[in-house]
């Protein structure tokens, strides 16, 4: 502003000067001064305005009543759950902003040419959309543990599972699978039981990155001992690249708390090196992630 007025009062005495050629000069002089002003306020205009969006984006996501929720998606962006599913398009609007780089997000709708029930369409279209995948259905917040009835006519379907299901602040939300009732993918008998091995979930293979892999097994009896998963990956020509033991879901859920029946989903990250040889095609790559359990010795105190 200074710089501006400065500009002004320059060219205005180029204008009254007595001496015609000092006047120009003058006048040459504000114009260099107000090119150099205009320069530098583009200059600050342009180096502030990331920061100046950067600090609106925090001071709406501080405000949004949802933002617990959108922290936690947002740390689980890395994983295989990449869909985020609602019915409510006004929520849509709210989460789209923040979520709409890290995964897809749909409004699951009662509409359809045969009028036909509303609440059955939804279900079915939330059926096809688990065909592809897990995904997050996620509600406003009721003050209430019930979901809408979508969800819930989706729900009682056989072999439908819930996991990780919290209300984080204004908004409520529940990771969904489908599991088909096919021959299971390995058992393994445990001293007290039977562990079920329902299902395998491969993320993309790329050399120098995290493997994410999510395994679903299943109690079929209660386990008093707790066991160590160890999952390994293989190259074609059958070399190990990357290996992962730890108690099932990190030691949050050990085998001996395991339910009859309940099925457990089981994450894990297997880090490629970044000299491993490229991976053949996914499906090629399947059969290469295995997981077992083994006993490993235990210190028990009387």
């Amino acid at each position: 502003m200074t710089g501006l007025l400065i500009t002004i009062a320059i060219d205005f005495l180029g204008q009254i000067w007595p001496q015609a050629q000092a006047g120009i000069r003058l006048q040459r002089v504000a114009v260099r001064l107000a090119a150099s002003v205009m320069a530098a306020t583009l200059v600050v205009v342009l180096v502030g305005a990331p920061h100046a969006a950067q600090a609106y984006q925090a001071r709406r996501l501080a405000e949004h009543p949802c933002r617990q929720t959108i922290a936690f998606l947002h740390a689980e962006a890395n994983g295989l759950t990449r869909t985020i599913a609602m019915e409510e398009t006004e929520l849509w609007r709210d989460l789209y902003p923040w979520l709409r780089q890290a995964y897809t997000l749909v409004v699951v709708d009662g509409y359809n040419p045969e009028d036909r029930p509303f609440e059955l369409v939804k279900a079915e279209k939330l059926a096809a959309l688990a065909e592809q995948g897990e995904f997050w259905w996620i509600e406003r917040a009721n003050g209430t543990a019930e979901w809408a009835q979508a969800a819930m006519n989706f729900f009682a379907r056989p072999n439908v599972y819930r996991v990780d299901a919290q209300q984080l602040d204004g908004c409520k939300l529940v990771r969904v699978f489908v599991l088909d009732d096919v021959q299971p993918i390995g058992m393994f008998d445990a001293t007290s039981g039977q562990i079920v091995l329902r299902g395998v979930q491969l993320g993309e293979a790329k050399a120098g990155a995290t493997l994410p892999l999510v395994l679903y097994w299943q109690a079929m009896t209660p386990i008093e001992e707790d066991y160590t998963v160890f999952t390994q990956l293989f190259a074609p020509n059958g070399h190990m690249v990357a290996q992962q033991d730890n108690p099932p879901m990190r030691g949050q859920a050990p085998t001996s708390a395991w339910r009859a029946n309940e099925t457990m989903r089981d994450v894990y990250g297997l880090a490629i090196p970044a000299d491993a040889a490229p991976t053949p095609p996914r499906p090629a790559a399947r059969p290469a992630a295995r997981a077992t359990a083994r006993n490993p010795p235990r210190t028990r105190t009387p």
